[in-house]
């Protein structure tokens, strides 16, 4: 897994990024910014498919920035089961197939 940081303000209108709440659900850019902007903790997940061509996912996570760290396995797992809901198992990711970043709002 590689780690790296974003600006929100670089992802912000993005056509091909999908946006999860921290139970797996599909959220508009609008409600994710909003819980990022009330402190929560979000990541980037960048999984490569093919041909240069890529999954990017933006997630909200229940954890604060004044009290908790990013739990880089709760993203996972909650990724892994929006795929599922999807019936999309064929995509689950591992922590070696994926980069993860720290979503931060400006």
């Amino acid at each position: 897994m590689n780690l790296f940081d974003v600006k929100f303000s670089a992802i912000k209108g993005a056509p091909n990024i999908l946006y999860l709440d921290d139970q797996a659900n599909v959220i508009t850019e609008q409600q994710f910014e909003e819980d990022l902007k009330a402190g929560y903790r979000a990541a980037m997940i960048l999984i490569p498919v093919s041909n240069a061509v890529q999954i990017q996912v933006a997630m909200m996570t229940p954890y604060h920035k004044d009290h908790y760290q990013l739990d880089f396995g709760f993203v996972v797992a909650n990724y892994n089961e929006y795929l599922r809901r999807q019936n999309a198992d064929i995509l689950n990711v591992n922590e070696d197939e994926f980069y993860m970043g720290e979503i931060e709002y400006a």
